[in-house]
């Protein structure tokens, strides 16, 4: 199997995955760079990050790997639910 990271779209993907279409939409996040620096982005459009301190440019992920949680993590969560073909 590819490694997802490549951002091979072809490959089909073995385990729980999530694909995030990037249309503008607004979006929060920390960022680590292999440098060491970590910054923050809150806003539209983060389709390429630049790192501020090395000038290192990344293409931001489509495939995310959510992590399932435990039945007390169920317990205390606000769940939605995947909505139904119908």
């Amino acid at each position: 199997m590819s490694d997802p990271r490549q951002f091979d779209l072809t490959t089909p993907i073995p385990e729980t995955h999530t694909f995030v279409q990037w249309k503008g939409t607004d979006v929060c996040l920390d960022f680590h760079c292999e440098c060491g620096h970590h910054g923050h982005f809150d806003g539209y459009f983060a389709y390429h990050l630049k790192c501020t301190a090395c000038g290192a440019v990344y293409q931001m992920p489509a495939n995310l790997f959510p992590r399932k949680l435990t039945p007390e993590e169920v317990a205390k969560a606000h769940c939605i639910q995947e909505p139904g073909d119908e």
